[in-house]
């Protein structure tokens, strides 16, 4: 098993030796850093100033934007101290002058800085590029810094030194190089240099009195900000000041400072959430694989322009998921046991806050999400629906992505990421104050209220439609479904209808709205429909109330409001597509309706259904079965009787190839479940084929004659069919 380094430091300097052993990612050695420059100050050898030279590069909307160049590593800058960079500095210490109009400010800072390269002339004497930046800066004339054009463009920027005709920058030179090594390994004035015992290495070396900035967390400091700092008496302890309280060495604080910036420079290992810029990354290159996969979680990277892109991208997901889930990763990753990490990290003026810091492997973080996008899977949700961002599921509790509460989305993501066993009470309120705000129930919105329900596990949630549900709260959301369903066909889009005005007060309270809205239907709405769809309106509104009883709950809590949200979109999902066939008068997709009241897709199977009917079976048609692996299917029918003695019933009427072959692969899914003809530990299959006979009802008795009950035996009087043309 792969060690997975517990510490957030250590784990980046994992990641920065990482990038140090891949020649492709030229990172930058200790005492070099890569930073934004904008401008080249051009010099003739003698010293003498050519021009400001624009270096920046151009976005793909043509706006400039400044060029990374490694440069010698200057730290950063604490307080209103005066501390120059090595061969490159902002304008102000670079040419004296800068855009905050403070030009005995910008005075002092060039002084620094010319007596900072004045000190290393002698030892640079044979570098011509060196020697002509010493000329520059002696006969320099502040003052002539707003001569040059492009001035305004350059006040307060980044700038590095070039020598006309010469290829390269100054700070480029071997020589330079070297002599900059030299001057950070030797030792500083007297009390400059601490030497402890690291709590990186555990061993005795120079410690860093300031740790360098980390740039690239949204709303924090644009010129960086530290994530070990100490800047007031009060945080310190034993005497210890700055960041001696938290003993790292030198060459440790630069690998991690170092890696951490290029990560957050990386948009393929970044992604915001709510208030958070998170990172997330592996130590070892196997890893890499797992990286991009877990940006389509993080953030919005789905490609939707192309359709071929965007379905590639989903079977990719799909399968990292189902892989997860199954313990199958290894087919897919190299290394699915390579440690992996999660940063967030949120802005706190010139300090960064960690939001959470996670570690673990890449099999760990897979299954976690696997589990999620299963808890929010949902019938009516498009392809990404499976397993849509977890900045998509934040959006959906506010107007705006703005509006997002910080600590929401931070909790969210921590139950995600670390498995926890359930999500945060805020995401339910949420998702019911939004529904209650826009009366939409979305299926973006209905998986993140199954997803809770289920991980909180205090209720019942399918992915399909449970006409069985234990709940109340369930039913009435399903009653309410119907009502909205027949207002609709009668009235057509109306802008003020019955889920708009009603739903908060019917959601909050039930055994109060329901009835009145139950009559006002049958009076305004039930008449105005046409053919078959008023019988079964009706019929389904008679099977619910069957449910609900005569005691209906007058008011439901929060919890069982996000379950009558769940009743309500799965009963329209079950309305929207079987009304459809309800309505159609011709054609195989007709429904057919049984003596009971329940509507089919088949006269064969209306025979049957009457058949339980007639013996006193208390059947469910078509209710959702999940299997083992998560096949799913739809028996035609299932009598429950209690574990291993639930009858599933399928009826067989076509015989064609393609039926047949549809049949023997439920007939294996079944049997992989233990759900089999000789019975098994989840039921026994009674298999009905009328494939090459019409259909005889005394089939029908002797398949279930072994399972009746005394009643059901003593029902057994002939009663003559019905023609069901």
């Amino acid at each position: 098993m792969t060690q997975v380094p517990s510490g957030l430091l250590p784990a980046l300097i994992a990641y920065y030796q990482r990038l140090e052993t891949d020649p492709g990612e030229s990172v930058a050695e200790y005492g070099f850093s890569r930073e934004k420059i904008h401008f080249a100050v051009v010099l003739e050898p003698d010293g003498s100033l050519f021009g400001l030279n624009d270096i920046r590069e151009r976005n793909e909307k043509g706006k400039p934007i400044p060029s990374l160049h490694l440069v010698p590593d200057g730290g950063g800058r604490a307080g209103i101290g005066l501390k120059p960079f090595f061969c490159w500095d902002n304008t102000g210490y670079a040419l004296g002058r800068d855009n905050k109009d403070k030009p005995e400010r910008a005075a002092a800072m060039f002084a620094e800085f010319r007596k900072l390269h004045l000190a290393q002339r002698e030892e640079l004497a044979g570098d011509e590029g060196f020697t002509a930046l010493c000329r520059f800066l002696e006969q320099w004339d502040p003052a002539r810094a707003e001569e040059f054009p492009n001035w305004e463009e350059a006040a307060g920027q980044n700038v590095v030194f070039k020598v006309r005709g010469r290829t390269g920058y100054v700070h480029g030179s071997e020589a330079v190089r070297s002599v900059w090594l030299k001057c950070i390994a030797a030792p500083g004035e007297e009390g400059s240099v601490a030497h402890g015992i690291s709590l990186i290495s555990g061993a005795e070396e120079e410690l860093a009195r300031l740790h360098p900035q980390i740039s690239g967390v949204v709303g924090a400091n644009t010129t960086g900000a530290a994530i070990v700092s100490f800047n007031l008496a009060a945080f310190e302890s034993y005497g210890k000041s700055q960041s001696y309280n938290a003993p790292v060495g030198v060459r440790d604080a630069f690998r991690y400072s170092t890696a951490l910036n290029r990560l957050l420079a990386d948009g393929l290992r970044r992604a915001r959430i709510g208030d958070a810029t998170v990172v997330f990354w592996s130590d070892h290159a196997e890893g890499s694989e797992a990286e991009e996969m877990f940006n389509l979680f993080f953030g919005d990277q789905l490609s939707h322009g192309d359709p071929s892109e965007h379905a590639a991208t989903v079977d990719r997901v799909r399968g990292f998921l189902s892989a997860a889930s199954q313990g199958r990763l290894g087919d897919l990753l190299k290394k699915p046991d390579a440690p992996f990490f999660i940063l967030g990290l949120s802005p706190n003026a010139s300090r960064l806050n960690v939001r959470y810091w996670l570690a673990g492997t890449v099999g760990q973080f897979a299954q976690r999400l696997a589990r999620h996008a299963s808890d929010l899977r949902i019938e009516g949700a498009p392809d990404i629906g499976d397993w849509f961002s977890i900045q998509s599921l934040l959006a959906e509790t506010a107007r705006e992505k703005s509006e997002i509460q910080p600590q929401l989305a931070g909790n969210v993501s921590r139950a995600i990421l670390e498995g926890l066993p359930s999500y945060p009470e805020a995401l339910l309120t949420g998702i019911i104050r939004r529904i209650r705000a826009d009366g939409e129930v979305s299926w973006c919105r209905a998986a993140v209220l199954k997803a809770f329900l289920k991980r909180e596990g205090r209720f019942e949630v399918d992915v399909y439609l449970n006409k069985e549900h234990r709940e109340k709260a369930y039913h009435c959301g399903r009653l309410f479904a119907v009502l909205s369903f027949a207002q609709k066909e009668a009235l057509g889009d109306i802008n003020s209808g019955v889920i708009r005005r009603n739903l908060g007060s019917v959601m909050a309270m039930p055994g109060i709205m329901l009835g009145r809205l139950e009559k006002a239907a049958e009076v305004g709405h039930l008449p105005k429909l046409d053919g078959d769809l008023p019988e079964f309106i009706r019929d389904e509104l008679k099977a619910i109330n069957v449910r609900l009883g005569d005691d209906l709950p007058r008011h439901l809590s929060l919890h069982h409001q996000g379950l009558f949200m769940l009743g309500f979109y799965q009963e329209s999902q079950y309305l929207d597509s079987v009304s459809q066939q309800v309505k159609q008068r011709f054609g195989q997709k007709k429904r057919w309706r049984t003596a009971q009241g329940e509507w089919v897709r088949s006269r064969l199977e209306v025979r049957v259904a009457n058949t339980l009917g007639k013996y006193k079976f208390e059947y469910t048609y078509e209710p959702t079965l999940l299997l083992q692996e998560g096949d799913e299917r739809w028996p035609d029918f299932v009598v429950r009787r209690g574990p291993s003695r639930d009858l599933f019933i399928e009826v067989l009427g076509m015989d064609t190839p393609e039926y047949n072959h549809t049949w023997a692969k439920k007939e294996d899914a079944y049997r992989r479940s233990d759900i089999t003809r000789a019975g098994g530990l989840r039921g026994h299959l009674i298999v009905l084929d009328f494939r090459q006979r019409p259909f005889d009802e005394s089939v029908v008795y002797d398949s279930l004659r072994p399972y009746m009950t005394v009643a059901e035996e003593n029902s057994t009087q002939h009663q003559p069919e019905a023609d069901y043309d």
